[in-house]
């Protein structure tokens, strides 16, 4: 199969069956009509017109309701099909500064060319084909979830569900997005900056991974830092310009002003998998077999709990609460006086602990899935209302009572907001790592990047990227803010042949 199709953006339907050779179109493709583009029509939008004596596939509807199609889409997309949901996202994005261009313009996709190319006898199945694609996306937000979705779709079109199936390479891209794959901002654009400048010696935020891999951000850019160590590193605190970064066989790095050096006579060879400070010279670092450390302002020194279990987090809020967690269902407090055990409802393994002296949450994963736990004067309170999913792989807490998870299979976060939970979009494959602090960070991959997310107020974006390299943990500067809210409209002003007093 071969010709040529476009998909356009047109004020005159009539225009889109002789469209204008030096107006370009939204996207173009080659071969065959790209999967995602069929999202935009409703089977109602379809039309069969005659062509050389022959059916040809014609499809228009207005651009706002496909706008809102595509849009809405991804949420009607379980977790692993992270591809379609960016596809819908990088589809989205072609159409809405247009829309806001021309909104009452039309979306229209007229492959002619394409249907001049088939040999007679296929135009017909291939026009009764896309038509059923039309409908099966259309249904896909009505009376059809995903699975039955994917059904429909491996019957209609044998291929293309096997394509989906096979992974998520630029050939599959194209095949869903046509040259929307080629004309999506490249990763490229995104990559980690070589080296600091003088002046970079207070970290908004910093990651840390793989090979002693240390990046800080400084002035909302992300840089390479020189950590002086190949081990890899796990965990990460800091307060202002000073902290540490903890890692595999009893590795210890101070940071200072921006810098970072390896710390000697560390008693310990296991893994330390998490650190947290109550202040620069107040800090802790857990790690496998029971771990704990201690660091009072001079060296480090062993701190007793009694557990052989592998601990993955520590919180503190003061040097008489202390919290640690990890794999046995328990977290481990310390209240200034010993360590006592403080089992969780359900079995669980605890990932990441995140909060305030108000307020304490434990983020992780049972045989349900994700499971967010918060801390009462009665224990451990699970929290029912947290959709089911992949474990949280981090988490953040918020103004008040907001509270944000990420689970580990990526491509949404866990937002809750006045007490109910909803999905952001996030771009990010799998997770390896959530911050929270005056901003909030997430570390994961994208295709064959790792890569650093931000959430703003218009969503998340992507901020850093780098190859090879896999960011284990990240750290953010400062307390969550209030949310920003729109500015209180000036009262009217008095006619001005009226007093303002009158």
């Amino acid at each position: 199969m071969s010709g040529r199709v476009d998909l356009r953006a047109v004020l005159d339907l009539a225009e889109a069956r002789n469209p204008d050779p030096e107006e370009s179109p939204l996207a173009s493709a080659n071969s065959a009509v790209p999967l995602l583009w069929l999202s935009l029509f409703d089977y109602e939008e379809v039309r069969v017109e005659r062509l050389d004596d022959r059916p040809v596939f014609f499809a228009a509807a207005p651009l706002a309701k496909a706008v809102a199609r595509v849009s809405a889409l991804p949420a009607h997309l379980p977790a692993d099909a992270r591809l379609l949901a960016a596809g819908a996202r990088t589809l989205e994005g072609a159409l809405q500064p247009r829309l806001e261009d021309t909104p009452s313009a039309h979306v229209v996709l007229y492959p002619a060319e394409l249907f001049r190319q088939l040999p007679r006898a296929a135009a017909r199945p291939y026009l009764t084909q896309l038509t059923q694609l039309c409908d099966m996306w259309s249904r896909l937000g009505k009376d059809l979830d995903f699975k039955q979705v994917s059904e429909h779709l491996r019957r209609i079109s044998p291929d293309i569900a096997a394509a989906l199936s096979r992974g998520e390479g630029r050939t599959l891209r194209y095949y869903l997005l046509g040259d929307l794959a080629d004309r999506a901002q490249s990763l490229d654009d995104f990559l980690v900056k070589e080296g600091q400048r003088e002046k970079d010696v207070e970290p908004q935020a910093l990651a840390v991974g793989e090979q002693g891999l240390v990046l800080g951000r400084f002035e909302g850019t992300w840089r390479l830092i020189s950590s002086g160590t190949r081990e890899d590193l796990r965990g990460v605190w800091a307060e202002g310009d000073a902290g540490f970064l903890v890692g595999r066989r009893g590795t210890i790095c101070a940071l200072k002003k921006g810098r970072v050096r390896p710390i000697s006579n560390v008693p310990t060879e296991m893994a330390l998998n998490a650190v947290w400070g109550i202040s620069a010279k107040s800090v802790i670092a857990v790690g496998d077999h029971g771990t704990v450390l201690a660091f009072a302002g001079d060296s480090w020194q062993p701190w007793p709990v009694g557990t052989d279990v592998h601990l993955s987090c520590v919180w503190a809020g003061s040097a008489e609460n202390v919290c640690i967690a990890g794999q046995d269902s328990a977290v481990y407090r310390f209240d200034g006086f010993g360590w006592g055990r403080l089992a969780l409802p359900i079995e669980a393994a605890i990932k990441v602990m995140v909060g305030d002296e108000e307020r304490v949450l434990a983020l992780g994963g049972s045989r349900a899935g994700g499971e967010l736990f918060e801390l009462t004067r009665e224990g451990w309170l699970r929290d029912h209302a947290l959709p089911r999913g992949d474990w949280l792989e981090g988490g953040w807490k918020g103004w008040e009572r907001d509270v944000g998870a990420v689970p580990a299979g990526g491509g949404v976060a866990l937002v809750n907001e006045a007490g109910a939970w909803h999905d952001e979009a996030l771009q990010l494959e799998h997770v390896f790592a959530v911050a929270g602090g005056e901003q909030v960070y997430a570390a994961g991959t994208i295709g064959g990047y790792t890569a650093i997310c931000h959430r703003g107020l218009d969503g998340w974006s992507i901020e850093a990227t780098l190859q090879g390299l896999r960011v284990h943990a990240l750290w953010a500067a400062g307390n969550a803010k209030p949310p920003q809210l729109p500015a209180a409209a000036p009262p009217p002003s008095a006619p001005a042949d009226e007093p303002a007093n009158a």
